[in-house]
């Protein structure tokens, strides 16, 4: 009975000091009650989960799978490692552990989000509806679920639906601004549609807390700007900025740093020597480029094409060569020099291809709308040299201000005008680098100029990937593909020219963010 009596005050204690994110306590605590008592099912979920919130995934994956060897159908683990089997890329396993939780558990609500999510992640829209709208069944007031769905519809095109569950989650949680983002992103603003006053009434509520509250600058800086109010537009971006700067602490010197050891690294391989994938079959385009570039318009305009797929920025491929290939942070190859030339790269090459199975496509051509795939040319051209590189580019006043204009989760480089500019040019000097030890492998691609050609330059684009022209490539913006960047809206348009040389309307307002342009 004491024996009963302490381990139940000790989950108490690891329960709390799990909810207060102190994730090495509970690891550390875990690992030995877990000797002590080791038919407790709880103390694996608690210990699993710690190492899945510090992103050891492989060692929380073993941690679930030895509390099922203890209780087999124990739900709460089996969701965990759902999720688990999900971000170590076993898609099969994880789709499988959702499935077998719905039949043990056919009311279980995360299930159906989280197996809604991964449907979302891998396109199947319509799927991940139906599973979000039986999470609404078994509870409807969830904010959270509310979120995907608004994401979902706007993805693929559905704004009106969009709003009504943007709206629903500010009915449940006035203070929730991801929602008033994605309400001013789904409509050229007008005033008597959604008000800037409502939005700046929530500014001083005691309740907003930061990360909302910078939300709210960039959405009333938009529609300020919809309005043509460019100075106070200006003003709550910079605000925005600044909150978010705040709350990141970043310092550009760690971009400077990683930029310099990819150029060391890669300045030692001679690419005309190296052994290249000859297996390759060029079934790969990778756009890439900075962010609000053009890219996702190109990537819509060449999914148009009936023989190409649109992935999305997917940042798979990425992930794959952080894990098995080089180590940024100590700017490092994880095989020396000499063993990465005889490097064995079928099994990035399976990963990868494992991946892409998981689209529900017939059609045969992939486009990888990873921006910072511009990271890992090098690697791209080693593993896919028959891939298709096209690199977008615009007037780079234009892109830094739509960069500062725009609240990017993960970026942090994105918050501070001289950052900003400070980033371009370290982007500029790297794809200098890579069109030197790469020669002919990179496309570039011109944003203006494919607005004031469209039609020659869509010929030219679909030439250089060996694809026939198509009319569907001239009316992307009935393409149905889910789109999931800050360009969500714009795409769902035919070419317009507004955009360009927006910055003219706030020289006076960026001049750090245009040093030197």
């Amino acid at each position: 009975m004491n024996n009963q009596i302490d381990i139940n005050n000790e989950i108490k204690v690891l329960m709390n000091h799990f909810n207060s994110k102190n994730f090495d306590f509970v690891i550390q605590k875990s690992l030995k009650l877990v000797k002590k008592f080791p038919k407790i099912i709880i103390l694996y979920n608690l210990l699993g989960s710690s190492l899945q919130n510090i992103g050891n995934f492989k060692g929380a994956a073993e941690v679930f799978n030895s509390g099922l060897n203890i209780q087999e159908k124990y739900v709460p683990i089996m969701n965990n490692l759902s999720n688990v089997y999900k971000k170590l890329g076993e898609f099969k396993k994880a789709e499988n552990l959702y499935k077998e939780i719905i039949k043990i558990d056919p009311k279980h609500f995360q299930v159906y989000v989280n197996y809604g999510n991964f449907k979302r992640d891998f396109n199947q829209t319509e799927e991940a509806i139906k599973l979000y709208h039986k999470a609404l069944e078994i509870d409807s007031n969830n904010v959270e679920l509310h979120h995907n769905l608004a994401l979902t519809y706007q993805g693929s095109g559905k704004f009106e639906d969009s709003n009504k569950h943007a709206r629903k989650c500010l009915e449940l949680n006035p203070n929730f601004s991801h929602a008033d983002v994605i309400i001013i992103n789904n409509f050229v603003y007008k005033q008597d549609n959604y008000s800037i006053s409502d939005m700046e009434k929530k500014l001083v509520s005691e309740k907003i807390n930061d990360l909302e509250k910078q939300l709210l600058h960039f959405s009333i800086g938009k529609a300020l700007e919809n309005k043509k109010n460019y100075s106070k537009a200006a003003e709550n971006f910079k605000i925005g900025n600044n909150i978010k700067k705040k709350l990141t602490n970043y310092k550009i010197e760690q971009d400077i740093e990683k930029f310099k050891k990819i150029k060391n690294l890669f300045e030692k391989i001679n690419f005309k020597k190296i052994n290249i994938n000859n297996n390759d079959i060029g079934n790969k385009i990778f756009i890439l480029g900075l962010p609000r570039s053009g890219s996702t318009l190109i990537e819509q305009i060449i999914s148009s094409h009936s023989k190409v797929y649109g992935l999305g920025e997917t940042g798979y491929l990425e992930t794959i060569f952080k894990k098995d290939l080089i180590d940024l942070d100590k700017g490092e190859f994880k095989k020396d020099i000499e063993n990465l030339l005889d490097y064995d790269f079928n099994q990035i090459v399976s990963k990868y291809d494992n991946f892409l199975s998981f689209f529900n496509t017939k059609k045969n051509i992939f486009a990888d709308k990873s921006l910072f795939n511009f990271f890992h040319l090098g690697f791209i051209k080693i593993i896919f040299p028959n891939s298709k590189i096209i690199l977008t580019g615009r007037n780079p006043k234009d892109n830094l201000l739509s960069i500062y204009k725009n609240s990017f989760a993960g970026l942090n480089w994105t918050n501070d005008e001289n950052d900003i500019n400070k980033y371009f040019f370290l982007y500029k000097d790297l794809i200098s680098f890579w069109k030197k030890k790469l020669g002919n492998f990179i496309y570039e691609f011109n944003y203006e100029t494919l607005i004031n050609d469209h039609e020659n330059k869509i010929k030219e684009l679909l030439n250089y990937c060996n694809l026939k022209f198509e009319d569907k490539c001239l009316k992307f913006y009935k393409n149905k593909n889910q789109v999931k960047t800050a360009s969500i809206t714009q795409v769902r348009k035919d070419f317009y020219k507004s955009s360009i040389n927006l910055y003219k309307n706030y020289d006076n307002n960026f001049k750090n963010l245009f040093k030197d342009l």
